[in-house]
């Protein structure tokens, strides 16, 4: 872990730069969407290039792209790339956690545990 004076890798400015949203307004709500930043959108438009004019070569792209984000979350949370699963949102990500801990019915008020058992039978989560 590096020390807390350490130098951060990247400059807030350099940050803020990434979001023009930033040079006009204050954006405050971050519940659900948030702004765009410059290398996604750019990398997005990529994307979408290459599937317009290549159709499903577009696969091969997205595929790299998604397994350097896992190499690369991988080396920030020291975990290997096997462990690490994509999931489609947050709320799938907090419904498999509350399965992960098999909740026991005295614990938990009746609503929020028939939740947690409905979604055990009724859920599927998908893994890339």
């Amino acid at each position: 872990m590096k020390n807390s004076t350490s130098k951060p890798a990247i400059s807030l400015e350099t940050i803020r730069d990434f979001f023009p949203i930033t040079r006009e307004k204050v954006y405050l709500f971050n519940g659900n969407i948030i702004p765009c930043a410059t290398p996604v959108y750019e990398a997005i438009g990529t994307f979408l290039k290459k599937w317009q004019m290549e159709g499903d070569a577009c696969w091969e792209m997205g595929h790299a792209a998604f397994t350097k984000a896992k190499m690369l979350f991988g080396k920030l949370i020291n975990a290997h790339t096997d462990t690490i699963a994509g999931i489609g949102n947050t709320t799938t990500g907090i419904n498999m956690a509350a399965l992960m801990i098999k909740p026991v019915p005295a614990l938990y008020s009746s609503s929020t545990f028939l939740l947690i058992k409905r979604l055990k039978c009724t859920y599927s989560i998908g893994f890339f």
